[in-house]
């Protein structure tokens, strides 16, 4: 079974030294629809490419997976494939940049497929969705934000922030965590109810 799998997307292209950063640390490469085109810019071959292929301009030996319906995007189709496989983390690339309505609507695709780890990478950027109970290793220093989706999120208590939270609820409407700052490089958050995602920083 392919353990951790890197989903390509046909957002904003990502910096070579991102990619190659990530892919050697991944069992598979999945390419949805046009994002195989900048995979072969940096010559990479995706195992399997997935979607409606409409924006596909790169023909080569990979093996192409067709879904023509239009009520997912791309990025539903390879998770929804990727769910059925049994594969259970996920990185993924190319899901930010470009058009804002689709970086944020992917934003949310954690909370659509709840037995995938999806973990977002962007630029210099780490993004994912926090179980109720993590701990992470970060670089002290560096900016760590909290937003909370798809509604409010209970009980968030902190640990190693320059600003830690103890038991408090973030909403859009009212606080948030934004800009915060590792003051130790041992993360503990944790929380009881709600979707919490967590920006911070990667380092390659």
């Amino acid at each position: 079974m392919k353990h951790r799998t890197l989903l390509c997307l046909n957002g904003e292209p990502p910096n070579p030294r991102l990619v190659q950063s990530l892919v050697c640390h991944c069992d598979q490469v999945i390419a949805a629809d046009g994002a195989a085109d900048w995979l072969a810019q940096q010559g990479i071959e995706p195992e399997l490419i997935i979607g409606d292929l409409d924006s596909l301009t790169q023909k080569g030996l990979t093996p192409l997976l067709q879904i023509t319906s239009q009520d997912n995007t791309d990025a539903e189709k390879a998770l929804d494939w990727l769910d059925a496989q049994g594969v259970q983390e996920v990185w993924v690339l190319g899901a930010l940049g470009g058009r804002a309505d689709f970086s944020l609507y992917n934003l949310t695709l954690p909370l659509k497929y709840p037995r995938l780890s999806l973990v977002f990478y962007h630029q210099k950027e780490r993004i994912f969705l926090a179980p109720f109970s993590v701990t992470w290793q970060e670089v002290s220093g560096s900016v760590v934000s909290l937003l909370p989706v798809g509604g409010p999120v209970i009980g968030v208590t902190t640990q190693g922030l320059q600003w830690n939270l103890n038991h408090a609820d973030l909403a859009a409407e009212g606080l948030q965590s934004q800009s915060n700052k590792a003051v130790s490089q041992t993360i503990k958050l944790t929380y009881t109810k709600g979707h919490l995602l967590v920006f911070c920083p990667h380092h390659y």
